[in-house]
């Protein structure tokens, strides 16, 4: 008589959560002031500080800046890490030097997320009394974001 297997299985009954995994976002967010400097300007570098403070200010507070799909909160189940460049610079344009920064968000992240704009330009129009701001968001690959981290990096003084 040939060997029975035992076989053990059957259809499970309860239904298996699938862990939702992270997601990768990077943006790259331009803002500009459009305030215009003449060469030598003597305002420039104090102008420059202090839009880097602002900018600073609301980097480290960036939970409050992005925007989350409604009754999600801000924490490691949703948002486990950001990590953020970025560099306040003058341009040099033919028709005047303006003052703008460049900045490159990086979230892991496992729920929709926004920057809110807004937000923002309210903030740093307000900041330095001014009516509006340029600003300028795109999504960026990985490798993307190793090319403007290499224009970051060459001209941030850390």
């Amino acid at each position: 008589m040939p060997v029975v297997p035992k076989i053990k299985g059957g259809i499970s009954n309860v239904q298996k959560e699938k862990e939702e995994k992270y997601k990768k976002s990077n943006f790259h967010l331009t803002i500009s002031t459009n305030k215009k400097y003449e060469k030598d300007d003597p305002h420039l570098e104090d102008d420059m500080k202090y839009f880097d403070q602002i900018i600073s200010d609301i980097l480290n507070h960036i939970d409050g800046y992005v925007k989350l799909p409604e009754n999600t909160v801000w924490d490691d189940t949703t948002i486990k890490d950001v990590d953020v460049d970025y560099v306040v610079e003058v341009g040099s344009q033919k028709n005047g030097k303006r003052l703008h920064c460049h900045i490159l968000f990086r979230f892991l992240h496992r729920t929709k997320i926004q920057l809110d704009y807004d937000k923002i330009k309210k903030r740093i129009c307000d900041a330095l009394q001014i009516n509006n701001v340029y600003m300028y968001n795109r999504l960026v690959r990985p490798t993307e974001g190793q090319n403007i981290m290499a224009y970051l990096s060459k001209y941030r003084n850390d």
